[in-house]
């Protein structure tokens, strides 16, 4: 099973970021777990570690950047068609 290459910057974050071009059904390593990414997830772009729910916040650098605008499973890609961001007016 190849495993794409991402990186949890803070711990306290509830995103990965791929560090890699990754493809739907392949796996995302996560401490000692794998997760299944749910989506296409683009290089620099976020991966849910858990379930986040509509309305929580989402949590990179071990802060604040948005909330999600509705029900983020986990595995799935992360970015300004499910969340709103703190820093970007759309």
């Amino acid at each position: 099973m190849e495993k794409k290459i991402t990186l949890l910057i803070n711990e306290a974050d509830n995103v990965l970021v791929a560090c890699q071009d990754c493809k739907k059904g392949q796996y995302a390593s996560y401490a000692k777990e794998d997760i299944l990414l749910l989506d296409n997830v683009d290089l620099g772009h976020k991966i849910a570690i858990k379930d986040i729910k509509k309305n929580e916040k989402i949590i990179k650098f071990g802060t604040s950047i948005g909330r999600s605008i509705k029900d983020i499973k986990k595995g799935e890609h992360v970015h300004l068609h499910n969340l709103k961001s703190d820093y970007i007016k759309v």
